[in-house]
């Protein structure tokens, strides 16, 4: 797990997402936090490399979702790229869809991130953290 300066947001902003999924009719919402299942571990088919497991995982409409949330402080951080660059090519493998989620102010770094990762991300949201 990312080590963070303020762990309370980014699990506010887990909730936060969680609960926005529940209200636009999203299935089987797993997330990272107390009072959810957690979601399934993801890992490169390399057992050389750990599972990581994504902040949220929901499905709709027969497509699964991926979110990883991050905080001003971790968008760039080494295990960040690692889950990013795992989910993202998971998304693609099974058709699914990676979104990731920072705070309103870290729109244009997490844009800057994928750019530089050429990773594909379906969608960055933005939450007031």
């Amino acid at each position: 797990m990312t080590k963070r300066i303020d762990q309370s947001q980014h699990e506010r902003m887990i909730y936060a997402v969680a609960i926005r999924l529940d209200s636009e009719g999203f299935n089987e919402i797993k997330a990272d936090v107390e009072g959810y299942e957690l979601p399934d571990k993801i890992w490169w088919e390399s057992a050389e490399h750990k599972p990581h497991i994504p902040d949220i995982t929901a499905s709709k409409d027969s497509t699964s979702y991926f979110f990883e949330v991050e905080t001003s402080d971790t968008i760039f951080v080494p295990e960040s790229v690692v889950q990013w660059k795992l989910f993202s090519a998971h998304a693609v493998h099974i058709n699914g869809k990676f979104i990731v989620v920072v705070p309103e102010d870290c729109l244009n770094e997490a844009r800057e991130q994928v750019t530089n990762l050429e990773i594909i991300v379906d969608d960055i949201w933005e939450i007031k953290a």
